[in-house]
């Protein structure tokens, strides 16, 4: 098994992307156990020494989400049929959602739950590269098919996409929550898309499944409606 130590070299070496990425993208298989994922670097606190973006940043960064997140499980399962979202990997299931108290929210922490393979009732889904959504990240209990919006569990907005660019995501978005964890408690209100666009999502649904109207027609309804909403706050 290979020890990682991360920031002993100034560039990670191929082996360490590759267990980064593996990570990242859920692709347990082929990544995360041919390395050895109980391994827990012992200079992780090095390793986020180096981040790319300021506290305020990554403190303002659910701004991205304003009204954007459906307020239940079945409502975001209508913006999986409109080819906006997809649960992450193959579950949903990450280990980085699913924590369950506060003693847990440390640098070690937040760590072991990036690697850990212990997964809850907690989903993540992520909006598709290329939408309007993209870099959008809610998460959602299956039992109680709510958003969450705890500090500790909460979905947070990405400046890259893991889609895109897996070490870019890293370095923006996983190094400073396992640096700062999320840091600002989100007002629900903020974040839940109003009902009546979810009823014109709805609409334009039914005209893709009922009506024939194709999905890039349907798309561009969609980015009529939600332009307006989206704002730029800290992209």
């Amino acid at each position: 098994m290979a020890t990682f130590s991360f920031l002993d070299e100034p560039k990670y070496s191929l082996e360490e992307i590759q267990y980064i990425t593996s990570i990242i993208r859920q692709d347990y298989d082929q990544g995360i156990e041919e390395f050895g994922m109980e391994l827990i670097p012992i200079n992780v606190k090095n390793m986020i020494k180096d981040i790319k973006i300021n506290i305020e940043k990554h403190k303002k960064r659910n701004m991205n989400q304003y009204h954007l997140c459906p307020e239940t499980l079945n409502q975001m399962e209508l913006l999986v049929e409109l080819k906006l979202f997809a649960k992450w990997g193959r579950t949903g299931k990450t280990g980085t959602h699913n924590m369950y108290n506060d003693k847990e929210d440390t640098i070690e922490g937040r760590w072991k739950a990036f690697l850990s393979k212990e997964h809850g009732d907690n989903v993540d889904y992520r909006g598709l590269k290329d939408t309007l959504f993209e870099g959008v990240q809610i998460i959602y209990n299956e039992k109680t098919k709510k958003i969450v919006t705890n500090k500790l569990n909460k979905g947070t907005f990405d400046f890259i996409s893991p889609n895109k660019n897996p070490m870019g995501h890293f370095e923006n978005d996983v190094k400073p929550w396992l640096a700062w964890g999320n840091v600002v408690e989100d007002h629900k209100k903020d974040l839940i898309m109003d009902k009546n666009i979810i009823k014109s999502l709805e609409l334009i649904h039914t005209l893709e499944t009922k009506m024939n109207m194709s999905v890039q027609e349907g798309y561009q309804k969609i980015v009529s409606i939600m332009k307006p909403i989206i704002k730029t706050f800290v992209r």
